[in-house]
């Protein structure tokens, strides 16, 4: 399905997990219902950066709009807090292989 852009940071970090997402966002004014998910376990991430190839299993033929969401999730706590790496833009699930960058969340 494509990649995951980690950015380059002053030290190498280590994730408890990451989780990636693919949510149906056809509906408006209704939250995302996610229809796929994988869950990456324990991603070490190099000072440089990194870049990870994913692939969720997820039925997207049919009607609607599908977007990736992904969390870095620094302590395995499933909450978004400082320091955890998220999708800060819609990434819409086509038939070519995406690039997803992630970004601090810093407060």
């Amino acid at each position: 399905m494509g990649t995951l852009r980690f950015p380059s940071a002053d030290a190498p970090v280590r994730f408890d997990r990451v989780r990636v997402e693919v949510r149906d966002v056809s509906e408006a004014d209704a939250p995302a219902r996610t229809v796929a998910v994988v869950t990456l376990p324990a991603v070490s991430v190099p000072a440089g950066g990194l870049e990870l190839p994913f692939a969720v299993d997820a039925d997207v033929d049919g009607p609607g709009t599908f977007v990736v969401r992904a969390h870095g999730d620094r302590d395995g706590s499933g909450v978004v807090t400082r320091g955890d790496l998220v999708t800060t833009a819609a990434h819409r699930v086509t038939r070519v292989p995406m690039v997803v960058d992630l970004h601090p969340v810093e407060a």
